[in-house]
C-alpha cells in the first residue's frame, strides 16, 4: 500500500511540474512531503492535502488528533 501511495504521489508531482503556476522545485517538494508522510503514517498521507507554491508548503485536510496535526506539521 505504502509503495502504491508512493508512486501515486510521484505521479501527481510529476504532472504538476508542467503547470504553469508550478515550479519544478515545488512539485519535487511535494513529492518528498507526501512520501515522508507516507512513510510515516499512512492514516496521515491520506488525510491530507500538500501543496507547494514558491517554496511554502500548505497542508490541508482532517486528522483525527493534535498529536498527528503535530506530527504532519513536523514532516512538512
Amino acid at each position: 500500500m505504502r509503495i502504491l501511495l508512493f508512486a501515486f504521489g510521484a505521479l501527481l508531482a510529476l504532472a504538476g511540474a508542467n503547470c504553469d503556476s508550478r515550479s519544478a522545485v515545488d512539485s519535487a517538494i511535494t513529492a518528498a512531503v507526501k512520501s515522508k508522510l507516507v512513510v510515516d503514517n499512512e492514516n496521515i498521507a491520506v488525510n491530507v492535502n500538500v501543496d507547494t507554491r514558491a517554496g511554502v508548503v500548505t497542508l490541508t485536510g482532517v486528522v483525527g488528533t493534535q498529536a498527528e496535526k503535530e506530527q504532519a506539521e513536523r514532516i512538512a
